[in-house]
């Protein structure tokens, strides 16, 4: 699943919208609780020694919650299971509830150490080193969410492989997907041969923002600089630009051009 993020917008300065990280928007979201819920700076991996589990599951729980609501415009669907592990486990999870079509891992290592995950046996995270620094996901003070989309028919469940004596936690929870307007006819068209034209490029940008003043967000003239339009997304219009405006208009474009026309 595509990410959908939502830069905060100065009001100031136009400029090219560009997509934070996932883990720099999670690690800020888990600082926010860790100084709230965990006491005094607590880390999930002292908190977790000490027996305050709750603690650690609150961090999960919020910071996997803002990834599927806030990031990706989806919603969480059934009882989502909690538990810590130590060393390579299977977790079972329960059946898909009505509706839902995504499957969400949240990760906390308790112990520093290489983890990879699988689903149903297929490596869906390659080894990931989990350290302890606080500006890093994953992290014994971030935590690290993951969305997947479990093959049909599938058993649905989650591996984690991980050294015998290192513990971790989970959290997993089913969730529906914000449906994402397919490319129109005009953008298929614009990158059908795998390229795009300057004259491409202004032409998709100028639908994007007419598609975003049709849904009550107009924007002021967009300056064009260092070979991309500069542009902001106000956060109340960010459903509309990320399930609607964006994919349908300009995002197949934008990829292609950004690529050819990288970042100085």
């Amino acid at each position: 699943m595509r990410d959908a993020l939502v830069d905060t917008v100065d009001g100031t300065s136009p400029r090219r919208r560009r997509r934070p990280s996932r883990g720099g928007v999670i690690a800020v979201v888990a600082a926010f609780v860790v100084g709230g819920a965990l006491t005094g700076g607590l880390t999930a991996a002292a908190a977790a020694g000490s027996g305050d589990q709750s603690s650690v599951e609150s961090l999960m729980a919020t910071t996997a919650r803002y990834d599927v609501e806030a990031m990706n415009h989806g919603r969480l669907l059934g009882e989502p299971r909690f538990e810590t592990f130590q060393g390579t486990s299977d977790i079972r999870v329960s059946a898909a509830p009505p509706g839902a079509n995504r499957l969400v891992v949240s990760f906390q290592c308790l112990d520093p150490a290489t983890y990879a995950q699988r689903l149903d046996g297929a490596v869906v995270s390659t080894p990931v080193r989990c350290g302890t620094e606080s500006n890093v996901t994953p992290s014994t003070k971030n935590p690290w969410t993951n969305i997947y989309q479990p093959a049909a028919g599938g058993t649905q469940t989650v591996t984690v492989e991980a050294p015998g004596d290192a513990r971790y936690a989970v959290w997993v929870s089913w969730m529906k997907a914000a449906v994402l307007a397919e490319p129109s006819a005009q953008q298929a068209a614009e990158t059908a041969d795998g390229k795009v034209t300057f004259e491409e490029y202004t032409n998709a940008f100028n639908r994007l923002q007419a598609c975003m003043a049709e849904a009550g967000f107009p924007e002021a003239v967009v300056p064009f600089a260092d070979e991309h339009y500069g542009y902001t997304v106000p956060g109340d219009g960010a459903t509309a630009f990320d399930t609607r405006c964006y994919p349908r208009e300009f995002q197949d474009v934008d990829t292609l051009w950004q690529g050819e026309h990288p970042q100085k």
